[in-house]
């Protein structure tokens, strides 16, 4: 049995932005980016929070905006970052506009905003609970507007009130395929009681109609009775996968309850749905299970 995989960013250090986005970075630009983060980093070491942003906002002069998703795990930390020297320069309006854009790129480990000593003064300011919220809802989220192998959106006001669980698999991974069953069997038992399995599916490429018929055909296989659709790489990233599958639970409340990295036995993802459905009290089961998240 696998255990959930809990990663937090504890300081500016560690949220470097990861260089990964592949043929849209040169070698030489993805060298340069690596260089002004470690003068950006110096700069914050020495509090000189004002030259530290200069140089951060020239690292995102180099970032290309992702083609294909909103999220990019690169722009969420460079983002961050900014928002960081801002709240420390006592900037409140400039270090929240910088966080909002973190949040809406992909960073949504909630928990380390509360505890980030860097924005203890925003703490107190209902921007700072607004974006948190923002933050601890923003897994389920990625879920609305995309779009299932047939073209039907993934609606809202469809998903409000379900438990629901995000399986980020791939037809080339042996044990996301073996788990797809158990999926299948927990759909059909308890969609009823009001859960929702999404498989979030990456074949190690941009989704294509070759990609598409390749997914379909092993659905109709499987007879897959929950939706699949063909993430983007940008959201990929964003979501800091570090192993297939992985697996996000969200309570009925839009919160995260788990992540999972590797794959379950049925009876242990039965128990983790149940739990989650059985839940009258969201806002406390939320507190309860709460895991932080990184893009």
């Amino acid at each position: 049995m696998k255990k959930a995989i809990v990663v937090t960013i504890s300081c500016l250090a560690l949220a470097a932005p990861l260089v990964s986005r592949g043929a849209e970075l040169s070698a030489e630009t993805q060298t340069k980016i690596r260089s002004l983060y470690q003068e950006a980093l110096t700069f914050y070491q020495k509090k000189e929070y004002t030259k530290s942003n200069e140089v951060f906002r020239r690292i995102l002069d180099l970032i290309p905006a992702p083609k294909d998703s909103p999220y990019d795990s690169m722009l969420a930390n460079v983002h961050y970052n900014i928002s960081m020297n801002h709240a420390l320069l006592g900037e409140k309006r400039q270090a929240f506009e910088s966080l909002d854009r973190a949040v809406a790129s992909g960073f949504w480990n909630h928990e380390h905003l509360t505890r980030d000593p860097s924005l203890k003064e925003l703490r107190n300011e209902k921007e700072f609970q607004a974006i948190v919220e923002k933050a601890r809802r923003g897994i389920a989220e990625i879920a609305f507007g995309l779009k299932d192998l047939d073209g039907k959106e993934l609606r809202k006001e469809d998903l409000a009130g379900k438990v629901l669980v995000l399986d980020v698999w791939g037809t080339w991974c042996p044990p996301c395929r073996a788990e797809i069953p158990s999926f299948v069997k927990l759909q059909e038992k308890y969609g009823g009681q009001g859960l929702q399995i999404v498989g979030l599916t990456w074949e190690k490429r941009p989704p294509d109609e070759q990609v598409k018929a390749r997914v379909s055909d092993f659905a109709s296989n499987e007879k897959v009775n929950y939706p699949l659709v063909l993430m983007s790489e940008g959201l990929n990233r964003a979501l800091g996968i570090q192993g297939y599958p992985t697996t996000f639970y969200i309570g009925r409340d839009g919160f995260l309850a788990d992540r999972v990295t590797g794959a379950e036995v049925y009876e242990e993802l039965e128990r983790r749905i149940t739990k989650l459905l059985a839940a009258t009290d969201a806002t406390k089961g939320a507190k309860k299970e709460s895991k932080p998240v990184t893009p």
